[in-house]
């Protein structure tokens, strides 16, 4: 375990993770007003990147599984979007 996590603890860096998606989704909200603020916008993206590498620690979630399930939600995903062009 992550060194971090294990000083910290999986509530807080529960709490960690849930702050930096929602300053990454206040980030997003702003871009779509037409306030993108770059800067900020990838300094979210990074902490949510980072915290999200937490969390996967603090749970136990190898990569191995985090890709299994990315590859299933993508092909899940491009399956919608082929359907969706076809209609």
């Amino acid at each position: 375990m992550n060194r971090f996590v294990e000083k910290l603890g999986i509530d807080d860096v529960t709490f960690i993770a849930i702050e930096e998606c929602s300053e990454l989704q206040k980030e997003l909200t702003k871009a779509l007003r037409g306030k993108l603020r770059r800067e900020a916008f990838i300094e979210e993206m990074a902490d949510v990147t980072i915290a999200m590498s937490w969390i996967k620690d603090a749970f136990d979630i190898t990569d191995e599984e985090l890709q299994k399930k990315l590859g299933e939600k993508l092909a899940k995903a491009e399956i919608k979007f082929i359907e969706g062009n076809e209609k």
